[in-house]
């Protein structure tokens, strides 16, 4: 699908091709179009790339709070609904993503160019909305490592980065979690190998069908139940401090 800065969410449906575009605030009612003319709308353009490196937003998506699209992958067979949101350059978007997505998600996501790792914006997203928490339900994918001339000096930086993020109980660095959240991955060799006639050994070694298969795991599993608990009581601490902090005592 085309590159979109609008939160985007795949959910179950009947017809795979219509998307319904939510508004923000609730005055306007929500507009329902074909998938066709939902990218042919909400696509991305050059001109909306340099107005959001320019400002941070893109005034003709600033009353779009998100859009629906029905999907039938078999991911969705397990009563899930993803959420596809822009680049966290979007300072908008991102805002929205930390106050309110990210709280209520099962799993989560984060997709990086081997090419082009932890931007100052990434490093500063995972800071704020991560820190010393150590998420369970947070995956990230780095892609396009087939287009890097060296793979382990990749890897090495990936690792030295997100030590501060895969902790255990002890405050250790979590090599086996580490192991089973982060994948190295070349995204367009798996799908040129899945489609027909392709070379189903570019999917194969693509390290997707490794990421794939954890996450259906981890979603099918009581891991996702606890990491969902794990956030609550997170967000219930955060509260309790911030709460402390503004009460003064007598």
């Amino acid at each position: 699908m085309a590159c979109s800065a609008v939160v985007t969410e795949d959910a179950t449906g009947r017809d795979a091709n219509h998307a319904t575009i939510f508004f923000r605030g609730g005055k306007q009612e929500p507009k329902r179009v074909t998938l066709e003319k939902f990218i042919e709308d909400y696509a991305l353009t050059i001109e909306d790339s340099e107005e959001a490196e320019a400002t941070g937003h893109i005034a003709r998506f600033e009353n779009i709070g998100h859009a629906v699209i029905e999907s039938d992958s078999r991911f969705f067979e397990y009563v899930l609904t993803l959420i596809d949101s822009p680049g966290l350059e979007y300072r908008d978007t991102c805002a929205e993503i930390a106050s309110g997505h990210l709280s209520k998600a099962d799993a989560v996501i984060y997709t990086l160019r081997a090419d082009a790792l932890f931007t100052k914006t990434d490093k500063e997203h995972l800071r704020k909305t991560y820190g010393c928490k150590n998420p369970n339900n947070v995956f990230f994918v780095i892609n396009r490592i087939n287009q890097v001339s060296d793979v382990e000096d990749v890897k090495d930086t990936t690792k030295a980065y997100l030590k501060g993020i895969f902790k255990d109980e002890s405050g250790s660095f979590n090599a086996k979690l580490y192991n089973r959240r982060v994948f190295f991955v070349n995204a367009l060799g798996a799908y040129e190998g899945k489609l027909p006639g392709g070379d189903r050994k570019k999917y194969e070694t693509s390290g997707v069908p490794e990421f794939e298969a954890e996450l259906e795991r981890f979603l099918l599993s009581g891991e996702r139940y606890t990491a969902a608990l794990q956030t609550v009581v997170a967000l219930m601490a955060d509260s309790y401090v911030r709460t402390k902090k503004t009460i003064k005592p007598r």
